[in-house]
């Protein structure tokens, strides 16, 4: 059973209001009403006489704003987590720019109570509290979705796919990409809209699998999640010790639905919004020992923009299987269960002012040397699964930083065998932890190495250490399939060509009974290399390499060997019809 998550790219957000012939410059500061402070982070929305929403922007690190507003812009909305909104009616004094400073009203609580209208929930005492809390919550998700276009920073994202121990916390594996971008976006977007989520649900069975939705801050901040949602108080637990939880769950269950329940924690001490968790209900009760949902977690900035820093969902991942029972002497099925995550985080953002902020992540430093020894300058080493990737410097120290959490395989990236997708496999395998560096030593192995490790294990040499004849060639290629998958089983030889060198015949502790047209062959293995390591042939022979297809159609391929460890192009077999 595979199970899918589906994501889209996020639209432009409208920014400002459409300038015409009478537009006017709007600029100003927001202050706190008693402390004076300018206030980072307000949204400021542009209104028209029918309270329709033309445009928005936000302001700077001073509290400071500047718009351009249209005929058709009355008023001025601002909106801050923490602050009674302020509505102020846009004056027009004929010139060319105005200045309207205002000032916002700190909130004695975060529970001031809102009106609650009849939406199919049950009566709450806490019901008008926990509106008002959402409206502080919306406010701080009002803010993440303007700052995206309003102030852009330039963001370094690392996307992350995990496989979890079984149903559990611990990351068996993980695959990591580096994304870096001009300017923060939506690190993913609903594919549903907030009504749809009302009407269908999160969850869609399809031809290749279950699909597995998801809200954006868009979805939250939409009326119609208001409306088709009940709202709780969540008080403060061990993980949440000074946060208060707005819980939200569906007013019912309705058969053959999967839905979500979940709490916006609020920091009501700092005036924050913290993070969303949300678990799917609904599910078949099989699934349920992974643990699915998601969670999202939000950070304020210096300068008052609030981003998402994380996010994630937790899915579950189904595989049958077989297990062999002695009694009774035959194979038993069963289906067993994992949990498999994907998300991502902001490693890196700066804004054009020279603001930055930068995530606790882990930092491996390595010494790399060469088997005599020396710095192996210049020697790329990466993690595998991952885009980190280095070079050696002169001393051969490198350091890879910004690691996400979790497990990580180093291996070495040989320029003779990267062109066959090979890389050398190292014994540093290391969990990475927030503000923590791995150190460690490597003696870097070679792609002769590799060559006579597979070698020995295949059983060409009875030597415990392969040796090699001066001047004698190893080669070394691989064969995959139209979709880049390794073919193993396929048959592989090498013959000498028209210009064999004599020098060849020369007594060697391996010299074998040759022929005019001598012949060494192998086989690929399950990751479609093979490896003809005979010693047969020398530098400077002519050889024909030949390839023996699953269809019995040989390819021949000539080749001039010019080096000692030779790596032949990689070997596509062509599609089946």
């Amino acid at each position: 059973m595979r199970r899918t998550i589906r994501t889209l790219v996020m639209t432009g957000f409208a920014l400002g209001a459409a300038t015409s012939a009478l537009a006017q410059e709007v600029r100003g500061t927001v202050r706190e009403s008693t402390s004076r402070q300018p206030i980072p982070g307000a949204v400021i929305a542009l209104l028209d006489s029918a309270g329709r929403t033309l445009g928005r922007n936000i302001t700077d690190e001073r509290g400071q704003y500047r718009l351009v507003v249209s005929a058709s812009t009355t008023q001025l909305r601002f909106i801050r987590i923490g602050f009674r909104p302020v509505t102020v009616s846009l004056a027009r004094s004929g010139t060319r720019v105005d200045t309207m400073n205002v000032v916002m009203t700190t909130l004695p609580t975060m529970l001031d109570p809102v009106t609650v209208s009849a939406n199919g929930c049950p009566r709450r005492d806490d019901a008008g509290p926990a509106l008002g809390l959402l409206e502080q919550a919306r406010a701080s998700l009002l803010n993440s979705v303007v700052a995206r276009e309003a102030n852009p920073g330039r963001v370094v994202r690392l996307r992350f796919q995990r496989m979890m121990d079984g149903t559990s916390d611990r990351i068996a594996r993980q695959t990591v990409k580096v994304d870096s971008t001009a300017r923060s976006e939506a690190p993913f977007t609903a594919v549903r809209s907030a009504a749809e989520f009302v009407r269908a649900g999160f969850v869609k069975e399809e031809l290749g699998g279950t699909v597995f939705y998801a809200p954006d801050a868009d979805a939250l901040l939409d009326d119609a999640f208001m409306a088709g949602y009940c709202f709780r108080l969540v008080r403060p637990d061990r993980e949440h010790p000074t946060e208060v939880g707005l819980g939200f769950a569906p007013p019912g269950r309705a058969r053959n639905r999967v839905d979500i329940d979940g709490v916006l924690w609020v920091d009501t001490t700092r005036r924050q919004l913290r993070r969303l968790e949300f678990r799917y209900v609904g599910l078949d009760r099989s699934l349920a020992g992974a643990n699915p949902g998601g969670r999202l977690s939000f950070r304020d900035m210096a300068n008052g923009v609030v981003i998402i820093d994380r996010w994630s969902l937790r899915l579950p991942s189904v595989h049958d299987d077989s297990l062999y029972d002695n009694f009774k002497q035959a194979y038993a099925h069963r289906i067993s269960l994992e949990a498999q995550e994907t998300g991502g985080e902001v490693a890196h953002i700066e804004w054009p002012s020279g603001l930055a902020w930068g995530a606790p992540l882990g930092t491996l430093r390595l010494t790399l040397l060469t088997h005599a020894h020396a710095a192996a300058t210049g020697t790329r080493v990466s993690l595998d699964g991952t885009d980190y990737s280095r070079r050696a410097d002169a001393n051969g120290e490198v350091t890879i930083d910004r690691l996400l959490p979790g497990p990580y395989k180093l291996v070495v990236v040989d320029g003779l065998l990267e062109p066959l997708g090979v890389t050398l496999n190292t014994p540093i395998a290391f969990e990475a932890v927030r503000d923590s560096t791995h150190r460690a030593t490597l003696d870097v192995p070679t792609a002769d190495d590799f060559v006579a490790d597979r070698c020995s294990h295949d059983a060409i040499w009875h030597d415990a250490i392969p040796r090699r004849r001066p001047n004698a060639v190893w080669m070394i290629g691989r064969v995959i399939g139209p979709d880049d998958e390794p073919i193993s089983e396929i048959s592989a030889s090498v013959s000498e060509g028209s210009k064999a060198k004599l020098a060849r015949q020369q007594s060697t502790p391996f010299a074998l009974a040759e022929t005019h047209n001598e012949l060494t062959s192998t086989r690929t293995g399950t990751d479609g290399i093979f490896e003809l390591c005979q010693g047969r042939f020398l530098v400077g022979d002519s050889v024909v390499v030949a390839i023996r297809h699953r269809d019995m159609m040989t390819s021949a391929f000539p080749f001039a060997l010019k080096d000692s460890l030779t790596v032949l192009p990689l070997v596509r077999e062509p599609r089946r019809p």
